[in-house]
């Protein structure tokens, strides 16, 4: 919620909200409408789908882009922080995001989420420091007066499951992940049993197919609404933001008269596709319900084998370090891009009329 407030900060007077749309239509002249539920629509020179997984405009756009299930469902719920609940988790589960492997293929995500704010929204003393000079410097920038809080995300195969486990409420699924985990940690099974039910909903975790680059036009499409994918790397918020970056570079390139909209919107897609279907490709190739894990039998020596190799790796400083390294190398931006940047960067640095931004 606070990502979504900084980024509609400033542009309170240019998004309207309580519209839900149904299609689009070109014009004769080159522009797009977009119509939307209450009989309304809005026309412009480009249409961004920014609609996330089950985009409307893809479907329309480009049909034969559809998404692919995983074979993976998972189970999300809230654990409030509290003193009680803070003695159930070590030094380094409360320090960053833990996945726990259990037999059968299931796992836990643990995510602790401690904010830098109170709940009236005030920065606390001595975290996050910066966040007052912020907020000193932009009075318009909000912040989320959510109360800290544990995110439990419980994963396992569909197949694993009961077959209308997307279609239970809170209660059922709060009873679904107790059952189980009645075998783990008690710390881990205590957890579980803290979890609020009204805060826990199934997701069923679901991929983009790549597809072949399509011929460009003032259509264009950002974030999941176009590559959507599982949570295997952790990249897809960096992806979207990555296509938003870039996008908007293009588009004001079209409005500085530096280039054309359509050659500006091609070279976007054919930047946005090859990397956008790469980490596709690496996120689902780390989640796949039909893994060897995920079987009853073989799964226990396949769990058995990657405990053996972790408690490895842990006893080899320099080989944890470069296994930390190797999963931390791509979160949105490759080399090639950052180096493109640069020279930007350095530009913007020097204009004499203003801060760089």
């Amino acid at each position: 919620m606070t990502l979504r407030q900084v980024l509609l900060t400033g542009l309170e007077e240019q998004v309207r909200f309580g519209k839900v749309f149904t299609r689009y239509d070109k014009n004769l002249d080159g522009t797009v409408t977009a119509h939307f539920e209450d009989g309304t629509s809005a026309t412009g020179e480009v249409l961004v789908a920014a609609d996330g997984s089950h985009s409307r405009v893809r479907r329309q756009y480009l049909p034969h882009a559809p998404l692919k299930d995983s074979g993976l469902i998972g189970i999300t719920g809230k654990v409030p922080l509290t003193e009680a609940t803070r003695e159930l988790l070590t030094p380094e589960v409360i320090d960053g995001v833990n996945m726990f492997l259990a037999p059968g293929g299931y796992s836990l995500i643990v995510h602790v989420m401690q904010f830098p704010w109170d709940e009236q929204g005030r920065p606390r003393q001595g975290i996050g420091a910066s966040d007052t000079e912020l907020l000193r410097a932009w009075p318009g920038l909000q912040f989320d007066n959510t109360r800290d809080y544990i995110m439990l995300g419980f994963g396992g195969a569909a197949r694993n499951l009961p077959p209308d486990v997307l279609r239970m409420n809170g209660e059922q699924l709060h009873a679904l992940t107790v059952e189980l985990t009645r075998t783990w940690d008690a710390r881990l099974r205590k957890l579980a049993e803290l979890a609020d039910p009204s805060t826990c909903f199934p997701l069923n975790i679901r991929t983009s197919a790549p597809v072949e680059q399509w011929p460009t036009s003032n259509i264009t499409l950002v974030g999941d609404a176009i590559h959507t994918m599982t949570p295997g790397r952790g990249v897809g918020a960096n992806t979207a933001l990555r296509d938003a970056e870039l996008l908007c570079t293009k588009l004001v390139s079209v409005r500085d008269r530096e280039a054309s909209l359509i050659p500006a919107i091609h070279d976007y897609e054919t930047q946005m596709i090859r990397y956008g279907f790469e980490a596709v490709e690496k996120s689902l190739a780390q989640m796949r319900g039909s893994d060897p894990v995920h079987k009853p039998v073989i799964g226990r020596a396949v769990l058995a084998g990657m405990r053996t190799g972790m408690r490895v790796v842990n006893h080899l400083p320099p080989l944890k370090r470069r296994m930390a390294a190797a999963a931390q190398r791509y979160r949105g931006h490759d080399r090639d891009h950052e180096a493109q940047q640069r020279p930007r960067q350095r530009r913007r640095s020097r204009r004499p009329d203003g801060p760089a931004r």
